[in-house]
């Protein structure tokens, strides 16, 4: 009776980690479907389409991508590297110049100075539009959305808790407890400026004021969410930074770690991006 009721429990035992492993299936990129890209926005408080979308073939080695105002399709090859999980898009030869008067288009809306359309007129023509795609669970995005990613000076550098630095200013904050925490008069970690809550692979972080309460500009919620990845830094820094409709904008993580990119190497690092592809938001 014992050696039956041994059986019986392997054999449970055996159902429920093979149930969990296919379960807890790795997501991964697919062929042949369109991955959208969101944006947080503010006035809805939700993830919206923007418009901009990237389509891989079957076997994941060529792409369709569409701008975002949807006035231009291009495509070309991709090339997957594995650390760090990412696909590099690489323009066709013939669609260049599309990509760059698209660009250069861009500067215009913007208001650039003539001076800095000038330069750009000089420089287009040794411009080869690349763009990558890190990849995490099944979503993707660009260098140039992270707003926040775990600093690499601490033992555990790919989890969601601890010090990290905010790219829009450098600054290092701490998530901890479900709060986010920036230094007092002394560098320690002790004044709320905000709390956050975790669901779905998704963090909401909500900015207070000085007396502790939820923080409004003009008149809206200062809330995000953000999409919480992981990113395994290579051994070299290979790296670009932009994208193909802000071709020469060198993203603000990108060059924030690349100084120091030896410290980062090999490691793991949490990220926080507000914007990424996806093929199953809706």
């Amino acid at each position: 009776m014992k050696k039956l009721l041994v059986v019986v429990l392997s054999l449970l035992l055996l159902v429920t980690v093979c149930a969990a492993s296919f379960g807890c299936k790795k997501k991964e990129v697919k062929g042949d479907s369109d991955y959208y890209l969101y944006s947080y926005d503010m006035n809805t408080k939700s993830f919206v389409k923007v418009g901009a979308s990237v389509r891989f073939n079957d076997d994941l080695t060529e792409y369709i991508y569409t701008f975002n105002d949807g006035s231009l399709t291009i495509g070309g090859k991709a090339t997957h590297s594995d650390v760090p999980n990412m696909y590099t898009l690489e323009c066709k030869a013939e669609q260049i110049e599309l990509v760059t008067n698209k660009y250069r288009q861009y500067l215009v809306s913007s208001g650039v100075s003539a001076e800095e359309l000038e330069t750009f007129d000089i420089l287009k023509n040794s411009i080869s539009p690349q763009m990558q795609l890190i990849s995490y669970e099944g979503s993707l995005f660009t260098s140039a959305s992270v707003e926040l990613f775990h600093a690499q000076d601490e033992g555990k550098s790919d989890v969601f808790e601890g010090e990290f630095i905010m790219t829009a200013t450098g600054e290092a904050v701490s998530l901890h407890g479900g709060n986010l925490y920036t230094t007092d008069d002394d560098g320690n970690y002790t004044v709320k400026a905000g709390y956050y809550t975790v669901s779905n692979g998704i963090l909401t972080l909500t900015t207070v004021d000085a007396d502790g309460k939820d923080a409004y500009t003009n008149g809206v919620l200062t809330r995000k969410r953000y999409l919480m990845a992981k990113m395994t830094m290579p051994a070299e820094f290979d790296l670009i930074g932009t994208d193909f409709e802000e071709e020469t904008e060198e993203s603000k993580w990108y060059s924030l770690i690349k100084d120091e990119f030896d410290s980062y190497a090999g490691k793991t690092i949490a990220l926080l991006t507000d914007s990424f592809y996806s093929a199953s938001l809706d």
